[in-house]
């Protein structure tokens, strides 16, 4: 009863979404009529009514920084899942985050929804800003170098610009990466000992350029309050953005 009737509710959205981007009319009784020649959606059924968000996921943020990169135009929630490589279903929540967000990047208008990304990206980057979070879940500080692949925080930063990094590296780790690494099992130092490295805990990882550096977006977002005290760092931040992204 229950079961199939949750699952009747998913299909039918799942065969509506699919009639919009087609462009395909349809009208159900009491429920939505849609007419794309005249560029119309109407509904009563509230299956389109966005949940409130209050943290944006980090899925959905690699997809706003990715579109950034790419420069997407007309980009729907079929083409979106395929670039990210993950289900309609979560490409479609993303959507509907960023819709509740107001990023202004989505397009409602027409057969379906889909992100362009605007010409003028560092105008859009001050726009969105305060909606983005940082990348990072958690800090790891270890007494020695333990060498792992993926360059993080103040670390990629000098990658991308003339800056010299410390006397330790930032790596980035993702979240699904740490029973590999075994990072959970190690000591952390003490206090008075010397930094051997710094381990950033990622929600995301972007595969841009060197797919071993964290993207530059991200890199912005990971920056502590400390680093971005340092002139040299915020000098160094604004070239990298305007070399890399802008």
């Amino acid at each position: 009863g229950l079961n199939c009737a949750i699952f009747l509710r998913s299909t039918t959205h799942y065969i509506n979404e699919k009639l919009i981007e087609d462009g395909i009319p349809f009208v159900l009784k009491d429920k939505q009529i849609y007419l794309p020649f005249i560029g119309c959606l109407l509904s009563n059924s509230g299956e389109r009514d966005i949940a409130p968000v209050e943290l944006l996921s980090f899925l959905t943020q690699k997809l706003i920084l990715t579109a950034i990169y790419e420069k997407w135009e007309k980009v729907t929630v079929s083409t979106a899942a395929e670039k990210l490589g993950v289900s309609k279903t979560s490409a479609s929540r993303c959507f509907d985050e960023i819709e509740y967000l107001n990023a202004n990047i989505i397009d409602t208008k027409g057969k379906s929804r889909a992100i362009t990304i605007p010409p003028d990206v560092k105008q859009l980057w001050k726009q969105i800003q305060h909606i983005l979070r940082k990348p990072v879940i958690r800090r790891y500080v270890f007494p020695s170098d333990i060498h792992l692949e993926k360059k993080a925080g103040i670390t990629a930063l000098c990658e991308y610009s003339l800056l010299s990094d410390n006397d330790f590296p930032t790596y980035g780790v993702m979240k699904k990466e740490l029973a590999d690494t075994e990072i959970k099992k190690l000591k952390q130092i003490r206090r008075g000992e010397e930094i051997g490295c710094v381990v950033l805990e990622l929600g995301y990882f972007i595969d841009y350029g060197q797919k071993s550096i964290q993207d530059p977006l991200s890199v912005a977002l990971s920056l502590t309050d400390e680093e971005k005290q340092d002139e040299r760092v915020m000098i160094s931040i604004n070239e990298m953005l305007e070399e890399y992204v802008w």
